[in-house]
């Protein structure tokens, strides 16, 4: 404690009772301090301190005056801890955040994916409802979230990571279904002659084959690949020359095959030559505009290897029937390389066709029956086990068991009947008529295909006038 200080309660009283320097500045003129006192007093306790003072001032021509007053006020002073001492306070977990919703529009049974961030990676913590309807999370991470989309009505996503709920929520459109007995709505004609695959990529262009005859004389017949939109808009027409192929070979190509993945990958397998045969594999998608080579599948000699029977995993991998064996199954990976899948089997298939999960569903004959051979459905998994499934055609009219197709899900069987488009139950064998296609009479030849999200079927087929009509109808 200074010598010139006072201590009473803890009070500390300090006058200046030593020299001290004052001075004062105004206008330019500088005032000196020449008798007077300043006091100052501060309470250890409470923090509160005052001071004042009497002083006056003289300057350099001898003016002066006397300043007088106090003032008061407190200082606020803090324990400072170590730091092993003090707890941290609870942390607060960031909100989570919804940047998009993908498909936004659908029905019961989609598959919805949640993108944002500060998502649960278990699963259990995290609750998402569809306009009020909780939704069944499927898989988790930080920044995604799968969902089936529940039976509901249009309205918000709601995501929430334990009781914390994302600001930003975004709406579901739910889609009604088309029911039994829709119009289709057609959407090009053309003058195809052979071919007429179809295969639909990511965007809804779809791709058709054949030979184009450019007018009704007949004229010069080039080989032909269709790009159209939705809109029945001719995007793209591929020629040879499109797929590194030689003028002078170009009467010896057809295109065996067309067919897509639920990725929206579409695949185009082009034979060449004459004995031997050439079999090539191309991919184009939305946004692969060339045709992309992938592979030689098939180098054979003396026949023509066909891969009409085929059908393409989401890995771009290929499961064909063999043409000279009814019985065996191959697989073409996307190197092009040949291994066996199923040898020596009791099915007599006509289409293959995948779902979303790599499951492969043969439609054909089951050789075991004696007589009577029953259209089947078999279900092939990916360890190769069969399934039987209880899917048994019987209704009247014809069935074109060469041109069916599973939906993603592996639940229903798609296929065209007497000028009609049929949706069969594979679990129960129950059919439902979803499409009356027009200008068509009699046995029908219908190849269609899916968009990647369900929502849109579209198919190709030859009309009355001999035109091949493509079209597309609301799932």
């Amino acid at each position: 404690m200074p010598s010139n200080s006072v201590a009473l309660g803890g009070v500390t009283t300090v006058s200046n009772n030593g020299q001290t320097y004052v001075k004062y500045d105004f206008s330019g003129n500088s005032f000196y301090g020449i008798s007077g006192s300043i006091e100052f007093s501060y309470n250890e306790t409470t923090g509160d301190y005052s001071y004042k003072w009497n002083i006056t001032f003289k300057d350099g021509s001898g003016r002066q005056f006397t300043s007088a007053g106090n003032y008061s006020g407190n200082i606020k002073t803090a324990a400072v801890k170590p730091k092993s001492s003090i707890t941290d306070p609870t942390p607060v977990t960031p909100a989570p955040t919804v940047e998009s919703i993908n498909p936004a529009q659908g029905k019961a049974g989609d598959v919805v994916t949640i993108t944002g961030t500060n998502f649960s990676t278990t699963l259990s913590e995290n609750t998402v409802t569809f306009n009020g309807v909780a939704a069944t999370v499927k898989t988790a991470t930080a920044t995604q979230i799968t969902v089936t989309a529940p039976t509901a009505t249009t309205g918000a996503v709601v995501v929430k990571v334990g009781s914390t709920e994302a600001n930003n929520k975004p709406v579901f459109t739910y889609q009604t279904n088309t029911g039994s007995g829709a119009a289709f709505s057609k959407i090009f004609e053309h003058n195809l002659w052979v071919g007429a695959n179809i295969g639909v990529d990511g965007d809804g262009n779809f791709y058709v084959s054949g030979i184009y005859v450019p007018d009704a004389n007949g004229g010069n017949m080039n080989f032909q690949l269709f790009k159209i939109n939705s809109s029945g808009d001719l995007v793209k027409r591929y020629t040879y020359s499109d797929f590194g192929i030689a003028a002078a070979d170009k009467a010896a190509i057809n295109i065996d095959a067309i067919d897509n993945n639920w990725n929206g990958d579409v695949f185009v397998i082009i034979k060449t030559g004459s004995n031997p045969y050439v079999t090539k594999l191309f991919k184009l998608s939305a946004s692969i505009t060339t045709p992309r080579f992938v592979c030689t599948i098939e180098n054979t000699s003396g026949q023509s290897f066909q891969f009409t029977q085929m059908a393409v995993n989401n890995a771009g991998e290929i499961i064909n029937k063999d043409q000279t064996s009814s019985s065996n199954f191959y697989k073409y990976s996307t190197a092009g390389a040949k291994s066996d899948f199923l040898l020596n089997t009791y099915l007599n298939v006509q289409k293959l066709s995948f779902d979303a999960a790599g499951n492969v569903y043969a439609f054909g004959d089951d050789t075991r029956y004696s007589s009577g051979h029953k259209d089947k459905i078999f279900k092939i998994m990916p360890d190769k086990s069969i399934t039987e499934m209880p899917f048994v055609y019987s209704g009247t009219g014809y069935l074109d068991k060469q041109y069916f197709k599973t939906d993603k899900d592996g639940k229903y069987l798609f296929g065209a009947r007497a000028g009609a488009l049929v949706k069969f139950d594979i679990n129960s064998s129950a059919v439902t008529n979803i499409g009356t296609l027009t200008d068509i009479t009699g046995m029908l030849s219908c190849k269609f295909s899916f968009s990647t999200d369900m929502k849109w079927i579209y198919g190709i087929y030859m009309n009355n006038a001999a035109k091949y009509t493509i079209f597309k109808m609301g799932l």
